[in-house]
């Protein structure tokens, strides 16, 4: 199954690639602009030109991305030693961006911030597998156990106890966040 929607090329690194690859191309709260995460230690904000279309697999694993003709607007890095560990998101009630690096530090900015090392820090008492967002709810991080907060609830409390949803033999593999009837829907499999 697959969605047709607008293309862009970004680079020629399957997504998940490992330590070479990217791990998540995520739309903005700007409708021409995109986040860029390496499996590495950068967030890059794009802006894209000219009419594109986009092609995308629901398992993002088989997604491709290729760069040609996008202006960075922006790129935040982790210090040397730590690593981003899942996607970069856009907060679209806020207009702000969220990320998480070693599996349980998460930072929050915006556009003028320069170092993430002085941005919002909120270490979680669990490791984070994705946070997803979409636009009209708050975005929703997903524990590696299978447990589930709102962004907001997480902030409220970092260090709250986080239940085991899944057993330990048991890994996620894809997720799929979108809103129906103005209620968040949260799939993982």
């Amino acid at each position: 199954m697959a969605a047709l929607e607008e293309e862009f090329t970004l680079s020629s690194v399957v997504l998940s690639a490992g330590p070479e690859g990217l791990l998540g191309v995520e739309q903005s709260d700007k409708t021409d602009q995109f986040l860029v995460t390496d499996s590495g230690r950068t967030v890059i904000l794009y802006k894209r030109f000219g009419r594109t279309r986009w092609f995308t697999p629901v398992i993002p694993e088989l997604r491709e991305a290729q760069v040609s003709d996008q202006k960075p607007l922006g790129s935040w890095s982790v210090k040397q030693g730590q690593i981003i560990t899942c996607p970069a998101v856009c907060n679209f009630q806020t207009g702000e961006y969220v990320v998480v690096h070693d599996n349980k530090v998460l930072r929050i900015w915006n556009n003028e911030d320069v170092n993430l090392d002085k941005v919002f820090k909120a270490t979680l008492s669990a490791e984070v597998y994705r946070i997803l967002s979409v636009q009209g709810t708050e975005p929703l991080v997903l524990f590696k156990e299978g447990a589930v907060r709102g962004l907001e609830a997480l902030l409220a409390d970092p260090q709250q106890k986080i239940e085991t949803v899944i057993s330990d033999e048991e890994v996620i593999k894809w997720t799929k966040f979108f809103v129906v009837f103005r209620h968040p829907v949260l799939i993982f499999i």
